[in-house]
C-alpha cells in the first residue's frame, strides 16, 4: 500500500489533509484577508479540489482573492509539504 500523499494534479479528486487547508489559510491570512474568510475560502477551495473541480475551487477564491491570490491557494492546497515537528529532547 502506498502510504504517500499525492501532489499536484495527482492530489485532486482525493481529501485535502489539514496541514495543506491551515497552510492555505497562512497564506490567505498573509495576502490581507481576515481570519475568518481565509478560513471560509481555504475551505471552500479544499472541498472543490476534493472534488475535482479546480473550476469551482477557483470561483471561490476569487470571491476574495485576484486570479494570482486564487492559483497560490490552489497550488498550497495541492503540494505544501507536510510540516516537521521538531521533538524536544527531555533532560
Amino acid at each position: 500500500m502506498n502510504n504517500q500523499i499525492d501532489t499536484g494534479f495527482g492530489a485532486m479528486g482525493k481529501p485535502v489533509p489539514f496541514y495543506r487547508r491551515q497552510a492555505a489559510m497562512d497564506h490567505a491570512r498573509a495576502m490581507g484577508v481576515d481570519k475568518k474568510m481565509a478560513m471560509e475560502v481555504a475551505g471552500k477551495m479544499a472541498e472543490a479540489l476534493e472534488r475535482d473541480k479546480p473550476y469551482e475551487a477557483m470561483q471561490a477564491g476569487t470571491q476574495v482573492l485576484d486570479l494570482t491570490g486564487t492559483y497560490r491557494l490552489m497550488a498550497v492546497l495541492c503540494t505544501a509539504p507536510k510540516p516537521r515537528y521538531k521533538v524536544k529532547a527531555r533532560s
